[in-house]
């Protein structure tokens, strides 16, 4: 977990640059994983992989959008970075210049 606030263009270099990427939740394990690293912070908003651009949706890393998380099929500028909200499953469309924290992951 990164606690420096970045936006999500920002966080996206930092990750490619240090580690492999930004995080996606794009499995069951992944969501898991997330939510044992910011369980001691349940309102926690932070930064995915999660991108809207050309008319769909897609994690960073290539991986499938399977649950677009009941989001907008076609969020208005600028909300068009996903960002999770807390423990739970809740991703949200936010602006891209927001500066918020992150989790990268290095493979």
């Amino acid at each position: 977990m990164v606690q420096d606030l970045m936006t999500w263009y920002e966080a996206l270099l930092h990750c490619r640059t240090q580690y492999t990427d930004l995080i996606s939740l794009s499995t069951g394990t992944d969501i898991f994983a997330v939510n044992n690293k910011i369980g001691n912070f349940l309102n926690v908003t932070l930064w995915t992989g999660l991108n809207f651009l050309d008319g769909s949706r897609f994690w960073v890393n290539k991986e499938p959008v399977v649950n677009p998380y009941s989001l907008p099929s076609c969020p208005i500028q600028p909300f068009r970075c996903g960002a999770k909200v807390g423990v739970d499953e809740h991703l949200k469309n936010t602006d891209c210049m927001t500066k918020m924290i992150f989790i990268c992951y290095h493979m």
